[in-house]
């Protein structure tokens, strides 16, 4: 092809692109949005362009080159949840202490998002009376001095020239004054420390009452000299170490957000871990729990003084600065970012922060912004806010700046920094809870174990987790019945939902669902808990849930809630007991009375969640089996089907550790026991116990103690009955007779003794000492105790004395009592 050729299809092929290329969208307009197909939750919109096909269009090739069909999000603001509570409980029994009954209900739903709060009490109450006593134990100071108040004191610390009493009671009629302190100088009170005594609601994130006295100067001469201000301080018997250092924390984002965040870390503090001296307020509240748990009165205490106390943290003063600008406006004056970064971060330094080692290479300078605002910087800014914790009210005053004021100097901040070391707030914390501060008064350990039970159901009430996610990833936080969103810098809104220019993140971080319910306890005598990481699920890049998916902890069994003594911490210092041999040696101390035998049992198999015990126990006795499979269809578990119980206390067969289920059918074990440990355990049922004898309480449990003991427990009003010699039955027929013959011996017209059993008027003595049923035709037709019984196996009502039903039972039968007197006919 010659030039002339080659150019001719260059200039055509540049025509065409040309053409093409000309095209005009704007010739068409769009129309207007459509209605968002939402109201709120994020909806879209759609639009459409107006095309008209002539020749422009064709021609210009626009069909390729424009847009036709366009949409947006809108109403992004987040549905409105309204709150929803659940139903009243029962009403709990009368408290003999408040003379009121109590029900509660929780918050099944909270408000969010503008949705309607609920109004109404979560508690309601209503007075009653009862014959029950109100169990307070009063104070007993013992050797200790009792102060007017009640208080107890150290006997030292009578007469010595300090307030301990915090009435005044201990320094009456004092001679010789002994004084703590080598002088009588007053000391300045310790900065913060009546911070450091209040109590914290980690649910709220909030401050409550003061749960310790840091008055409380105690029998020690511990002082503190400050360099920053040259004063000498006393440090309150409570604290164990307190440090004055003066540390600033600084912080600049420069971008057309700027934000400085400064700490000053003035002291850190650490409390002691025992003896603490708690509040008066506290320690009476304390006093007036009743000894029967009532959640109602007892979560009284978490409202009023919160759910932790602080074991430790820093005190200080904390700065925040926020500015704003318009893009616009910057660009329109000449500005560059480059250039508004410098001059932001020049004027900060010269009057915030005056320990600033860092420079600047290009300076501000004099420019149309600076010119506009007489030379500062800062007040060309679109928004600005301010935040000022700790300090004294008037230097923090003038650090909270407004656009339209003028900003402080550098004299204003540091007055406000030396006015932290007097003024502090704290800025840093570490927590305990609140329930350990509960000892050392009397019937503690009850009031401790109620507290923890409480604690619980607090903690499980008022969970953020009930709360719906926040938009971008705002913190969930309940607050009573509504929830709030804490917002992620760079948002803002009521709920987070709006975002600055600057902010373009998509992630989506995790937050945890709430825990489910604590499983049975395994043969550690542990249970667990777990939740999922999907309120919501990470998205994009977002953060995983922090903190763990699975909680374990000591399952909490207390033979003392049956037994429905009171204890103290005088007595053993433990909370949560257990069916073990140190057990049985404390209750030989505490009941001694009785003479407690250790159960032989085997504790429950630990497996994997989706493998069934049956029968479902926390203890099995020796000799007893189990049978194990699996909860999903068509698996089975790998391995043996049976176990059994051994003198030895293991399974036999061992239970593999690693046992797993597995799809398919296998085998099933048709002679899971060892014959030799049969034969062992046939012969340990034949072992003489010395004196041995199984008794049971009506509410069904058994125990194994010695004659003398079962009649020094009557002798002490304990509700104990015959159940047989030796070692306890446990089949279910047997538990079932004893427990039914217990609760109706009361009735019984006769009481014959017979060996180291009693037998009624069901029943004979025989001439080997044991009580023997009589036939129902053998018992006497009277008309006392008369009941109207449903036979089930002949579905048959029927009337009976107490001789004739008894005695039936006894047989076998199954009866179900109507009613204590006559038959109604039907």
């Amino acid at each position: 092809m010659d030039h002339a050729g080659f150019l001719l299809i260059l200039l055509f092929i540049l025509a065409s692109v040309t053409a093409s290329s000309g095209c005009f969208c704007d010739h068409y307009p769009w129309s207007s949005w459509s209605y968002c197909t939402k109201t709120c939750g994020e909806g879209t919109q759609e639009r459409t362009r107006s095309v008209r096909y002539d020749d422009h269009w064709i021609k210009n090739n626009c069909a390729r080159l424009c847009q036709t069909h366009e949409s947006r999000t809108c109403a992004v603001e987040a549905c409105p949840i309204h709150c929803q509570l659940t139903d009243f409980g029962p009403w709990s029994e009368c408290s003999p202490c408040a003379k009121k009954m109590f029900r509660i209900r929780s918050v099944l739903r909270p408000a969010q998002f503008g949705g309607q709060d609920c109004s109404e009490s979560l508690m309601e109450e209503r007075p009653c009376h009862t014959a029950k006593k109100c169990q307070i134990e009063p104070v007993n100071c013992k050797d200790k001095f009792t102060c007017d108040s009640g208080r107890c004191i150290k006997a030292v610390l009578e007469c010595n020239g300090q307030n301990d009493c915090l009435d005044n009671s201990d320094e009456k009629n004092c001679g010789k004054i002994k004084h703590v302190c080598a002088t009588d100088r007053q000391f300045a009170g310790l900065p913060g420390a009546d911070l450091i005594g209040n109590g914290f609601d980690a649910v709220a994130e909030q401050m409550r009452g003061a749960v310790l006295d840091n008055t409380y100067m105690g029998e020690e001469c511990s002082l503190n000299r400050s360099r920053a201000n040259r004063k000498v301080y006393r440090i309150p018997a409570n604290i164990e170490n307190y440090e004055i250092k003066v540390r600033a924390c600084f912080s600049l984002n420069q971008s057309l957000n700027f934000r400085t965040h400064q700490v000053i870390a003035t002291s850190s503090f650490r409390t002691k871990s025992s003896d603490l001296y708690l509040s008066g307020p506290f320690l009476k509240f304390l006093n007036s729990l009743p000894l029967e748990y009532n959640y109602a009165l007892y979560r009284q205490i978490f409202q009023l003084f919160g759910t932790h106390y602080f074991v430790s943290g820093t005190l200080g003063g904390q700065y925040d600065l926020l500015f704003q600008y318009s893009h616009e406006e910057l660009k329109s004056k000449g500005m560059t970012e480059e250039q508004v970064k410098n001059c932001v971060g020049r004027q900060f330094s010269i009057f915030i922060f005056i320990y600033s080692t860092s420079s600047h290479s290009t300076r501000c300078g004099t420019n149309k912004v600076t010119t506009t605002y007489e030379g500062s910087f800062l007040q060309t800014s679109e928004k600005s806010l301010s935040i000022v914790k700790g300090g004294r009210s008037e230097y923090a005053g003038a650090l909270a700046w407004e656009r339209n004021g003028a900003p402080p100097d550098s004299t204003t901040y540091l007055d406000w920094i030396k006015s932290t070391i007097d003024n502090p707030t704290i800025i840093d914390y570490e927590l305990a809870p609140l329930v350990n501060l509960v000892r050392g008064f009397p019937c503690a350990v009850t009031k401790r174990r109620h507290m923890e039970r409480a604690l619980a159901e607090y903690l499980a009430t008022f969970d953020s987790c009930k709360c719906a996610p926040c938009p971008n990833n705002g913190r969930p936080v309940l607050a009573g019945t509504e929830c709030l969103c804490i917002c992620q810098t760079g948002t803002y809104g009521t709920n987070c939902e709006k975002r600055a220019k600057d902010y373009t993140s998509e992630a989506v971080d995790g937050y945890w669902n709430c825990w489910s319910s604590w499983s049975a306890c395994d043969s550690s005598l542990k249970r667990h808990r777990t939740r999922i990481c999907n309120n919501p699920a990470p998205q994009r890049g977002g953060k995983l849930c922090q903190g763990p998916e699975r909680q374990e902890e000591e399952c909490p069994i207390s033979i003392f809630q049956e037994l429905k003594k009171k204890f103290n911490d005088s007595l053993f210092n433990i909370t949560l007991y257990y069916y073990t041999t140190p057990l049985i040696e404390m209750l030989r101390k505490v009941l001694p009375y009785y003479h407690f035998y250790p159960e032989r049992m085997c504790s429950r198999p630990t497996v994997p969640e989706d493998i069934i015990i049956n029968p479902g126990k926390v203890e099995y006795q020796v000799g007893s089996s189990i049978r194990v499979s699996c909860s999903g269809s068509g698996t089975s578990p790998v391995g043996p089907r049976f176990y059994i119980c051994t003198s030895a206390l293991t399974w036999d067969p061992p239970i593999p550790h690693d046992i797993y289920c597995k799809a398919g059918t296998f085998t099933v074990q048709t002679h899971p026991f060892n014959i030799t440990e049969r034969l062992q355990y046939s012969q340990m049922q034949k072992f003489d116990y010395p004196q041995l004898t199984c008794y049971i309480t009506l509410k069904g449990s058994t125990m194994m103690m010695s004659f003398c003991a079962f009649h020094a427990g009557r002798c002490h009003g304990d509700k104990l009955h015959f159940m047989n010699d030796g070692l306890c039955k446990s089949d279910v027929a047997s538990l079932d007779w004893a427990k039914f013959r217990a609760s109706v011996s009361e009735k019984s017209s006769v009481q014959e003794p017979c060996g180291s059993n009693t037998c009624y008027e069901w029943e004979t003595c025989s001439e080997s000492t044991t009580c023997v049923c009589k036939y129902p035709r053998d018992c006497a037709k009277n008309e006392e105790h008369v009941y109207c019984l449903n036979i089930l196996r002949l579905q048959r009502k029927r009337a009976m004395n107490l001789c004739s039903m008894a005695a039936m039972k006894c047989q076998g039968y199954e009866l179900e009592v109507l009613n204590n007197d006559e038959c109604k006919s039907s």
